[in-house]
Formats: C-alpha cells, sequence, structure tokens
C-alpha cells in the first residue's frame, strides 16, 4: 500500500535524483495523484465537519503531484526533483502548523 508522506516523497526524489526507475516513479505519482483526489473529493463533500483548511491543502498537493507528472512525461527530471523539494517542504510546514 502506498502511502503519500514525506519519507515517500523523499525516497522518490532520490531514486528521480538518482536517474533510477523512472518509470516506476511516475506510476507512483500517478497513484499519489489519485490517492490525493480521492482525499479532495471526501474532503469537500464533508466540508462541514473538516473545516475550510483541508480541502485547500489537498489541492495544493495535487497541484504539485500533477506539475511533477508534466515534468516527468517531459523527461525534464530536475524540474520533476524540485518541484518534490517543493512539495515535501509544504509537507513539512504543513505538519508542522498541526494541519497534517
Amino acid at each position: 500500500m502506498l502511502l503519500v508522506s514525506e519519507e515517500t516523497i523523499h525516497a522518490l526524489r532520490e531514486r528521480l535524483r538518482a536517474s533510477r526507475d523512472v518509470d516506476g516513479c511516475g506510476a507512483e505519482l500517478e497513484k499519489m495523484l489519485e490517492i490525493i483526489e480521492g482525499l479532495l473529493w471526501r474532503a469537500e463533500e464533508g466540508r462541514s465537519c473538516v473545516g475550510s483548511w483541508l480541502p485547500s491543502c489537498l489541492n495544493c498537493e495535487a497541484q504539485m503531484i500533477e506539475q511533477a507528472l508534466d515534468a516527468l512525461k517531459k523527461g525534464n527530471l530536475a524540474e520533476t526533483v524540485s518541484i518534490l523539494e517543493d512539495y515535501e517542504s509544504f509537507m513539512q510546514w504543513r505538519n508542522r502548523s498541526g494541519d497534517g
């Protein structure tokens, strides 16, 4: 089972940085996007009980993963790694702020 976590993003970033298993990394990003979009859909449906911050955070995460996927599909590993670094930083900020 794939979890979207700082550790997962970090490991994915390192594999891409070393140009290892690029196709597998793309498949992982696709799965992460599915997970985040599923969570986003649920958060938007239950907005009254989860607060307004959760859909906003999940939407931001989905956008970052989509950007990383687009860069990867274009063969731009450096840009993909950079976006994933930003995503990992966002997750760290979110977790420190108590929203994650």
